[in-house]
Order: C-alpha cells, then sequence, then structure tokens
C-alpha cells in the first residue's frame, strides 16, 4: 500500500469520526475550541504535533501529479502552515 493511500484511508476514518462527534456532541465544540485556545501551553504543543507529522509525511508523500494524490500534498502542506502559525 502507498503512503498516499495510507494517508487518505486515515484521514477518511478521521472525517467519519469528527463526523459523528459533530452530530452527537455539536454543541460542545464552540466551548471546547475556547478552552483549547485558552492555554498557550497545548497551542504550541499542538502546533508542533501538526508540524512533526506533516513534514514527516510530506517527505514520504510530496506527490504533484494531478490526481487525488495531490490533493493529499495539498493537504499535508496545509497542515503545515497552520501548525507553523499555532507555534508562533
Amino acid at each position: 500500500m502507498s503512503i498516499s493511500l495510507l494517508i487518505a484511508k486515515v484521514l477518511g476514518v478521521y472525517l467519519v469520526v469528527a463526523g459523528l462527534f459533530l452530530i452527537f456532541k455539536g454543541k460542545t465544540v464552540p466551548q471546547l475550541i475556547k478552552d483549547l485556545f485558552d492555554h498557550p501551553a497545548i497551542v504550541y504543543l499542538l502546533g508542533v504535533g501538526m508540524v512533526v507529522v506533516s513534514t514527516l509525511l510530506l517527505f514520504k508523500s510530496n506527490i504533484w501529479d494531478g490526481t487525488w494524490r495531490a490533493i493529499i500534498t495539498i493537504i499535508l502542506w496545509l497542515v503545515l502552515a497552520k501548525g507553523l502559525l499555532y507555534i508562533f
């Protein structure tokens, strides 16, 4: 199995779980986000995790061939940028 397919499967599972969470506990999301951003150390650690994971995956799957793999690459670059924003 290629790394791009693995990333796509993991993202698919995450999106299903996140969707179910929003269906059943959607009213708690604003409070969860507020609580998260009230703690700078947690935001920093979240950013570091995002940068590390996205960088590792980009080293394995930085593919710009115009197929669904390029969409995975774009998502990884966006996650990297968001992680950097959380750090700085």
